[in-house]
């Protein structure tokens, strides 16, 4: 007997209730095809992270006016990374991002959850600055 197994990660809530279904739909046919039987089991784990659109608007607007908007890269499509923070979105408004610490120091040992992974320390401080411009924003 061989299992099979693997993750899925989705950018909509949406997504995430159909898949499990179509996923069986596909491994039913393919063993159909292949006269095989096959047991299928889909757990949930994280959910989707979803950013809250408000927050989000002020978070961009703090991080452009603190740190340069030349330094605010908006990423073209969602992260689908499982994420301990999407709990806490679900919850109140949220708004996940991320800070770079790529540079000329460390441009080849920059690859996160690797063991030559190399953070230069020069971006906590505009991390730190970036975060304290959201935080007095969000309290005007």
């Amino acid at each position: 007997m061989r299992y099979q197994e693997g993750t899925v990660r989705c950018s909509s809530a949406e997504a995430c209730e159909i898949l499990p279904d179509k996923i069986e739909e596909f491994v039913k046919d393919v063993c159909k095809i292949h006269s095989c039987d096959y047991e299928y089991k889909f757990s949930h784990g994280y959910p989707v992270t979803m950013n809250d659109p408000k927050l989000t608007k002020l978070v961009k607007k703090s991080v452009a006016n603190s740190i340069g908007e030349d330094n605010l890269i908006e990423m073209d499509n969602p992260d689908t990374g499982g994420e301990d923070f999407s709990f806490f979105a679900r919850e109140v408004p949220s708004c996940f991002m991320f800070l770079g610490c790529k540079s000329d120091k460390n441009h080849d040992t920059c690859i996160l959850h690797n063991s030559k992974f190399n953070c230069d320390e020069d971006c906590i401080k505009i991390g730190i600055k970036a975060m304290v411009n959201i935080v007095i924003d969000y309290f005007k």
